[in-house]
């Protein structure tokens, strides 16, 4: 037997035929349709005024609103929209509560709604950035189990080019172990100083910093970045300070207040001379100043070098037998069964592995990092937030 279908429109149709039939009681016919009397009174009425297009649905909107923002008001503020394209609803309020202060302006929130509504400003594009872990819990237990590393800022030498000092310490015995002027905060700069670190000093435990580049990408996976990524084959586990949360890399920040007053106010002439200067910083900072949470030693009194050498070739990574292994390709995705699953192009070439925790549930690992959890009902990898490395083609 087939299904017949309907709609609102049909289903009053019906009605008014048979109430005006005479077949049936009005009661009858409004019972059979599932209706009150008033309310087939009302599509009567309204057949009656209207002929069928008064059985359609008419608008909700109340026919008045007191509150409602004048239309002179609304088109001087669409005038200076046109006349200023870059200015928002908060400025555009202040200019006309400037210019006509006699006027009951609404707010700039309701101002921004209206622009919105006549397509004089566009709608932000809501960007979905990957969970963060959250407060690290790492305590400082020995040398070499966290290193700090942060960016000082930048400022231009008086030969006018920018000046970025990059900035690690060890978190146990505040030593100091580099502080070095780089002209961005780029991947292959960075790496150029923690590759001269880890052959000097090792391999310390983790690595912690806040969620600026190069450190972390939060549009990625797990937050990782190129950088991150090359710590994690190293054996080095990122951690990553709260976003806006200065304070809990304490120590480091408050060695940067030594750092610029000491040796960038005011900046050196050029890159090699302020390099100079933070040359002397480091040797005052390591091996003359003492430090009272040290009990008055020096940070070069207490720190020793990592036992974890720098490798030559960088270890692979090694997953627990029942874990299923795939490597990333250059696009960014793995070959799960028949489907195409997108994880992060920062993982191409690398191999990561898969955990079942539920039917249908997988853990996806990066070395001992968790990534997120694949459902194979959705075809991605979904994070704690509900975030998704959606691929789009499924």
């Amino acid at each position: 037997m087939p299904w017949y279908e309907t709609d609102p429109m049909k289903e009053r149709t019906q009605f008014i035929l048979e109430a005006t039939s005479g077949l049936r009681s009005f009661s009858e016919v409004c019972q059979r349709f599932g209706i009150s009397r008033e309310t087939g009174y009302k599509w009567l009425q309204r057949y009656d005024a209207a002929g069928p297009d008064g059985l359609h649905d008419r608008s909700h909107r109340p026919h008045s609103c007191p509150h409602a923002t004048d239309p002179e008001i609304l088109e001087a503020a669409f005038e200076l929209r046109r006349r200023r394209p870059r200015w928002g609803a908060a400025k555009i309020h202040t200019r006309l509560a400037t210019l006509y202060p006699h006027w009951d302006l609404p707010c700039p929130r309701v101002l921004h709604k209206h622009l919105l509504r006549a397509g004089l400003v566009r709608k932000k594009r809501r960007v979905r950035t990957h969970p963060h872990p959250g407060r690290p819990t790492a305590p400082f237990t020995a040398p070499n189990s966290i290193w700090s590393a942060d960016y000082k800022g930048h400022f231009k030498t008086r030969d006018g080019r920018y000046c970025y000092p990059l900035t690690l310490q060890d978190g146990f015995s505040r030593f100091l172990l580099a502080c070095q002027a780089v002209d961005g905060t780029t991947y292959h700069a960075a790496r150029l100083v923690f590759t001269r670190l880890f052959r000097e000093f090792g391999i310390p435990d983790r690595i912690r910093t806040d969620n600026g580049p190069p450190f972390s990408s939060p549009l990625a996976l797990g937050r990782l970045s190129r950088l991150a990524v090359w710590w994690i084959r190293l054996g080095i586990l990122p951690d990553f300070i709260e976003p806006a949360s200065p304070q809990q890399n304490g120590r480091h920040e408050r060695m940067h207040k030594d750092l610029k007053a000491d040796a960038c106010i005011p900046p050196a002439g050029n890159r090699s001379a302020q390099q100079r200067r933070f040359n002397s910083l480091l040797h005052d900072f390591n091996h003359i100043r003492p430090h009272e949470a040290l009990q008055m030693k020096t940070p070069a009194d207490v720190y020793v070098p990592s036992t974890r050498p720098f490798p030559n070739k960088l270890p692979p990574l090694n997953y627990p037998a029942h874990f299923e292994v795939r490597k990333v390709s250059t696009n960014g995705g793995i070959r799960w069964h028949s489907c195409w699953v997108n994880a992060s192009h920062l993982l191409g070439g690398e191999l990561v592995g898969l955990e079942e925790i539920a039917d249908g549930v997988w853990a996806v690992f990066f070395g001992p990092l968790c990534l997120g959890w694949l459902h194979i009902d959705k075809g991605a990898i979904i994070s704690d937030d509900g975030s998704s490395s959606r691929n789009p083609r499924l």
